[in-house]
């Protein structure tokens, strides 16, 4: 198995089949709007806000593995969690759903050598490092997400996987 199999393998794993953790399609199965924006505490993220965070640095980094044009503009990571007014949670979930299997596709295409390509001509790092803390930060929020549920008491016991 090569190296853009494996990060496929784990976006596929952590957003859409179940394995050693519920993957984000399950941990977000039958989840309302309201359940959604659920906050135990004011400073800790709803669900909601933890996709939007998803979306714009999945979306920031397939932009500039696309070679796309990005902002000038960069959000403080605080900003990036923001629920603005007219959002629409659904959409929400959905584009985040879009864009991982966008990034499937495009890792199908991918060569060992622009893995190690780097990420910029200002950013040395090369595109098989960037990847391994994007899975890692996406599979740090799956829990975080199945966390949240847990304790706001939307968890049903058949979501678990053993």
């Amino acid at each position: 198995m090569n190296s853009n199999e494996i990060f496929k393998e784990q976006l596929t794993a952590c957003f859409f089949e179940d394995n050693w953790f519920a993957s984000l399609e399950t941990a977000l199965k039958d989840l309302t709007e309201e359940q959604a924006s659920w906050k135990q505490e004011e400073n800790i993220h709803s669900i909601w806000e933890i996709i939007n965070h998803l979306v714009f640095y999945n979306t920031r980094h397939l932009q500039l593995f696309k070679k796309e044009p990005l902002s000038n503009s960069h959000p403080a990571n605080e900003e990036t969690f923001i629920i603005k007014d007219g959002d629409n949670w659904h959409d929400q979930k959905e584009k985040l759903f879009l864009v991982i299997k966008e990034w499937i596709e495009e890792l199908e295409k991918l060569s060992e050598e622009e893995l190690q390509s780097s990420v910029r001509e200002d950013n040395k790092e090369p595109w098989i490092s960037v990847l391994l803390n994007v899975t890692i930060h996406n599979a740090s929020h799956v829990g975080q997400i199945i966390l949240i549920r847990k304790l706001q008491g939307s968890w049903k016991k058949e979501l678990s996987v053993s």
